[in-house]
């Protein structure tokens, strides 16, 4: 049997262990919501895919990379694979601007996979990458369709892959501020 002064120390204990346990989960948790935050009208996002905020990672994340002046449409796409990779989002450049598709995920993964593909329309914008009907050229270097490498071997997707999370700490940081 616990006596008096030992009893209400153990309390005390138990009650501060339960705070600080407390304290941790709730800061460590992720917000579920973004904090206000203002954006240029210089670009147009329409947003119909999964998650209504998925236009406002785009605009965080345009702003993150300077780039204006661009129309981007977001649309549903559904897992597929290449090879032994799951796509979890393209991107298209066409006349108008630009069509990011991604998979119907949770907020975190959105926010890495746009910035991948945010990444790829950087290349496109700055001419890194060109699309033509039989290939693409990257730094100028051609790469026809019927001769493409791996997927993991395609140099402006390693380009994007390590240019991706200096992207999406950007978007938090301008999201999460």
């Amino acid at each position: 049997m616990i006596k008096g002064k030992s009893r209400s120390w153990i309390q005390i204990t138990i009650a501060v262990v339960l705070i600080g346990l407390a304290a941790i989960m709730f800061f460590s948790t992720p917000k579920s919501h973004f904090d206000k935050v203002s954006f240029n009208d210089n670009n147009i996002v329409i947003n119909r895919a999964h998650k209504n905020y998925l236009d406002t990672i785009v605009r965080a994340g345009l702003q993150s990379i300077q780039i204006d002046n661009v129309n981007v449409l977001l649309l549903p796409l559904k897992k597929q694979s290449i090879g032994d990779y799951e796509l979890k989002g393209a991107i298209v450049k066409i006349k108008s601007g630009y069509v990011i598709s991604i998979i119907n995920t949770n907020r975190a993964e959105s926010i890495e996979i746009i910035a991948h593909e945010l990444v790829h329309l950087e290349q496109y914008n700055s001419k890194t990458v060109v699309l033509f009907k039989d290939g693409i050229t990257y730094y100028n270097i051609f790469y026809p369709f019927r001769y493409f490498p791996l997927y993991e071997k395609r140099l402006w997707e390693i380009e994007a892959f390590l240019k991706q999370s200096i992207v999406k700490k950007d978007i938090e940081s301008i999201l999460y501020n």
